[in-house]
């Protein structure tokens, strides 16, 4: 699989010259995989265009992710002028969930709590912090399993979650939990955010326009 996916990587990277129109609608539509295909070129989403549908062709889930080059990601300013380029996402955590799921359910709970632990890193996801749940509770690691059922609970989109003495119990926690609640909310959180250093030059500069803007913004504030 690793060599498979460095392939398609290798093509998609060198075969297809990186060139940037950032004017109208193509600052923010990438044009289709076929066009990068023909074209040969394209700008970073364009790339991600056609390599995100040649690894789907290939059996491999990829999504695009927006990132900032010079500026810090500011919550409060809803405004796409803060990303100035793209990268695409393996989600290699969905394999490394079967897998350690298989172990599993072989009774090989240590290469199970391994392949998880890297599943439930990369992916935050419920299901996953569920397997890697159960895999703690075989293992005897009780502190471990109970943060875990925390950690599933918080990752869930739009449901408030509180863990009862028999399981998962779904509903308005009790004032006293909602503190506890939001402190699993943020390590969730903080597991999701990548802080990015050291990009090329070129791409800080190309955002500096932004980056004056935003100053400019929160001074008016």
């Amino acid at each position: 699989d690793d060599a498979k996916q460095r392939a398609i990587y290798a093509y998609v990277a060198t075969q297809f010259r990186y060139i940037g129109l950032s004017f109208g609608i193509g600052r923010y539509q990438p044009h289709s995989a076929d066009e990068v295909l023909q074209n040969k070129f394209g700008d970073c989403k364009d790339k991600h265009t056609l390599f995100a549908a040649l690894m789907k062709a290939a059996g491999y889930d990829v999504s695009p992710a927006l990132i900032g080059s010079a500026t810090k990601l500011d919550e409060s300013i809803p405004y796409p002028g803060q990303f100035d380029h793209l990268i695409s996402v393996l989600h290699q955590g969905a394999i490394w969930d079967t897998v350690g799921w298989i172990d599993f359910k072989q009774a090989n709970y240590s290469d199970a709590e391994r392949y998880l632990r890297s599943a439930w890193l990369l992916s935050q996801n419920a299901d996953v912090a569920d397997h890697l749940r159960k895999t703690y509770e075989k293992e005897g690691k009780l502190v471990e399993a109970r943060h875990m059922q925390k950690l599933a609970a918080a990752s869930r989109p739009n449901r408030v979650v509180r863990v009862g003495k028999n399981g998962i119990v779904t509903g308005l926690p009790s004032p006293n939990k909602r503190a506890e609640n939001e402190k699993y909310v943020l390590e969730v959180q903080k597991l999701r955010t990548t802080e990015i250093s050291g990009l090329p030059k070129k791409w800080r500069q190309r955002n500096s326009g932004w980056s004056s803007l935003l100053r400019d913004w929160k001074k008016s504030k």
